[in-house]
């Protein structure tokens, strides 16, 4: 039950990214991945931080971010973070 909601959790951060182009939610996407880490196994962490990297990428490419290095470096410190954590 409580995987279902921190993917729920994910989920959400990705949809209000997607619709407020002009707010960058992409910091938050560990959020969940830290939640995850502090009560779930290390499998549902790692799949939950792949998880968040894939619409991570996927956030970027649909708000045009790709090109800004800002970008990449908000994606790197969500990598950093998630690899921490797993």
């Amino acid at each position: 039950m409580g995987v279902w909601l921190l993917v729920g959790l994910l989920v959400g951060i990705f949809v209000l990214d997607v619709m407020l182009p002009g707010v960058v939610l992409l910091p938050f996407m560990y959020v969940p991945v830290v939640a995850a880490a502090t009560f779930a196994g290390s499998r549902i962490t790692g799949l939950l931080a792949a998880m968040a990297l894939a619409l991570g990428l996927v956030s970027g490419e649909i708000n045009g971010y790709v090109p800004s290095q800002d970008y990449w470096l908000r994606l790197a410190g969500l990598a950093s973070r998630c690899t921490w954590l797993t």
